[in-house]
């Protein structure tokens, strides 16, 4: 068991995050971090639901008018560019400029929504 007071927020458990948080705030000090990282880790599986519906938009692709190399490409492009956009808004939550609930659950909430619009949309044509 790592204690909070030594261990990074990062390897901590997620059944130790609230605790910590807990025994943070009692000191006195900020729970920023353990907030955050216990939110991002409640909302991992969400983001990966949403970046598996992604990636069915880009394999079920209806059209075969592109290459095949054409669609991974942009498949890998749109993941990175989520991945970018997601560590932006942790880095916002991070530093305090976003509530720890927004910058832990949003980018898990925007990768579903357009996971689900761009295969629904690929789908009805």
């Amino acid at each position: 068991r790592i204690d909070g007071a030594e261990a990074p927020v990062e390897a901590m458990s997620v059944w130790d995050l609230p605790a910590a948080a807990a025994a943070q705030e009692r000191a006195g000090l900020s729970s920023l971090r353990h907030r955050l990282q216990f939110h991002a880790l409640l909302a991992s599986p969400v983001l990966l639901c949403g970046l598996v519906l992604i990636a069915a938009a880009f394999v079920l692709h209806p059209g075969r008018r592109l290459h095949p190399a054409a669609v991974a490409a942009a498949g890998a492009a749109t993941g990175l560019a989520l991945l970018v956009c997601s560590d932006f808004v942790t880095a916002l939550g991070t530093a305090g400029r976003l509530p720890a609930l927004l910058a832990a659950w949003a980018p898990a909430a925007f990768c579903l929504t357009a996971g689900a619009a761009a295969l629904l949309r690929s789908e009805d044509g």
